[in-house]
């Protein structure tokens, strides 16, 4: 099974969430949703798609058999850890400002070329939204099925969110769109039913292992 993430690459959360299923055999993928080219070192057995990271950020460990990608700014003699963060950040601002390193384009792309079996995003307004938006991209420019995709909630991602008028029309717009919501409480099941999400008769989902996973 191939299977692409987009969250917090930096997060212990995420890193922890991921590795428990990182010695599946399965193929990993990891697209951060927070561009930062940073990673949280005890991730395992995967690939992180980074746009520009620093040399702190192996691109091979074989240890933990983690491969990362993109574009890596040059170890420098002096200051290095200061000065190849600093580069990597303006390397990361002069992408945006030309448009080559539009978030949503780049995950569409990667998402077209991975063919993933399943997308998973955990957290919901940097990830969920930014996939929300690939989503968009994808279908009008790449032929074939958007993968199913799962959204996990990460935290108050939904109960709070919702009251706030500026993410109420992205909300319904993600959890309309997705195939699977898992989250902590039947709360949030309930709340997810009443803005959007299509709730399956008997469903509750703490964790993936209530899902019926796609064939």
């Amino acid at each position: 099974m191939k299977i692409l993430f987009v969250a917090m690459a930096q997060s212990v959360h995420v890193a922890r969430w991921i590795n428990q299923i990182a010695d599946q055999g399965w193929d990993l993928h990891l697209f951060p949703s927070q561009d930062v080219g940073l990673h949280h070192t005890s991730l395992r057995n995967i690939t992180i798609h980074h746009s520009i990271s620093t040399p702190s950020q192996a691109p091979v460990s074989k240890a933990a058999n983690r491969r990362v990608t993109g574009l890596r700014v040059p170890s420098l003699p002096f200051n290095q850890a200061y000065t190849s963060t600093r580069i990597a950040t303006y390397a990361r601002a002069a992408q945006e400002t030309f448009g080559l390193g539009k978030r949503a384009k780049t995950l569409a792309r990667l998402i077209a070329r991975l063919q993933p079996d399943l997308l998973h995003t955990i957290e919901f307004q940097h990830g969920g939204y930014l996939t929300l938006a690939a989503q968009e991209y994808f279908g009008r420019h790449f032929p074939g099925r958007f993968p199913p995709w799962i959204i996990t909630n990460y935290g108050h991602d939904l109960y709070l969110y919702r009251h706030l008028k500026a993410h109420r029309e992205r909300l319904q717009q993600l959890l309309s769109r997705v195939d699977y919501y898992t989250c902590e409480c039947q709360r949030d099941l309930n709340i997810a039913g009443r803005w959007g999400y299509r709730v399956r008769p008997g469903q509750f989902c703490p964790t993936l292992a209530a899902l019926t996973w796609p064939s």
